[in-house]
């Protein structure tokens, strides 16, 4: 699978979408997710790191790769800007199309009637990762991976640090199996862990998402405590990008699922109001609800060390923050340089490049080139 993998790299063969439509505002940071400081020696942004593996991934493998990067209503000004400041972080601009997911109306939690953001305005929020078939198709992204030739799509999300951009592995798996869809899945770290969860139907996967599910099912476990439905949504998708294609073509090929919101709106007297719970419903489609055209899909389990770590949580919490995944980070890097007998004194906090190497394998060859 590793070989297949590497083949279909070095061919050019392998599009990338990171999905950057969110706000930082769980982890208390106003602005775009991808813009949040996390590397724990360096600084560098969720953008930064994530830009710099793709550029990595090209170089070892002698190709462009292509990144389509989709923002949000909330995120797109911001986002160009930001990356226009740094250059983009050297991924090259020919390879990089940004475009801008769609939008939804929310409504009123209580009443059901549509919200206003201003006179004549309705309140529109983005429409979910699953915005990406109707979006890409507009923005002319899928007309470029014909161009290029890319028949292979890896989706994934910029609060990720340790997202496996386009594992050699993974899409040798994605390809050996003729898989329309492959996911990468991590083990449920407890019975109450807030991920989207994979499920049989007939011959057909599926994820649910955790509120989806009813309490006493999604906190059921097995004889040894662990939890039963065990295989956690990594939020990393490889795509055959034909099928892709195919299901673009159907109207309303995704369902809208309805997600309580905090909402700002007008109220019946136009004042502005900005509610301190959630008071709208608003409509998300999700991407990976494409599961459900197809009984072709794989999943692949990683290791959650070295795959998982998104920053979704303030540090206040015990989980997904900024912090847990700093640590992650640290302790990943750390011991990419033990294995090859560096001593790393405790309390020391190590960060490697994705330029400087992509993976614990890739440190062996810069350290024998060395």
């Amino acid at each position: 699978a590793f070989l297949e993998g590497e083949h279909c790299l070095s061919e050019g063969r392998v599009g990338i979408v990171l999905a950057a439509g969110s706000i930082g505002t769980r982890p208390g940071f106003e602005q775009p997710t991808g813009m949040f400081p996390i590397g724990p020696v360096s600084g560098s942004t969720l953008f930064q790191v994530l830009f710099e593996r793709i550029i990595a991934l090209g170089r070892r493998y002698g190709v462009r790769i292509p990144l389509y990067l989709m923002t949000s209503n909330v995120t797109h000004k911001a986002t160009i800007r930001f990356l226009r400041e740094h250059e983009n972080f050297g991924l090259h601009s020919d390879d990089l199309r940004i475009f801008c997911q769609g939008t939804l109306p929310a409504i009123c939690a209580k009443t059901r009637r549509l919200l206003l953001a201003g006179p004549g305005e309705l309140a529109a929020c983005p429409d979910g990762h699953g915005g990406l078939l109707d979006a890409a198709r507009k923005a002319g992204c899928c007309d470029d991976m014909d161009r290029r030739g890319i028949d292979v799509l890896f989706y994934g999300q910029v609060d990720n640090p340790l997202l496996s951009i386009a594992d050699p592995e993974m899409i040798g798996q994605h390809l050996l199996a003729n898989a329309d869809i492959t996911a990468q899945v991590v083990r449920r770290a407890s019975p109450v862990e807030k991920l989207g969860m994979f499920v049989s139907r007939g011959p057909k996967t599926w994820i649910l998402e955790y509120n989806e599910f009813p309490k006493k099912t999604a906190t059921a476990t097995d004889d040894d405590g662990a939890p039963l439905f065990w295989a956690g949504n990594t939020g990393a998708h490889l795509f055959r990008v034909s099928f892709l294609n195919r299901i673009a073509s159907r109207p309303n090929a995704l369902p809208a699922h309805a997600v309580r919101r905090r909402v700002t709106h007008l109220d019946a007297h136009g004042r502005i109001q900005q509610p301190g719970e959630p008071n709208a419903i608003e409509f998300r489609k999700f991407i990976f609800d494409l599961m459900h055209h197809t009984d072709r899909s794989v999943l692949v389990e990683s290791d959650r060390v070295a795959t998982f770590a998104p920053v979704k949580n303030p540090d206040s919490m015990t989980s997904d923050t900024a912090s847990t995944a700093r640590a992650a980070m640290v302790r990943l890097h750390t011991s990419w340089l033990q294995d090859f007998g560096t001593r790393v004194a405790p309390g020391v906090d190590v960060e490697i490049s994705p330029l400087f190497a992509l993976s614990r394998t890739a440190v062996s060859y810069t350290h024998l080139r060395a």
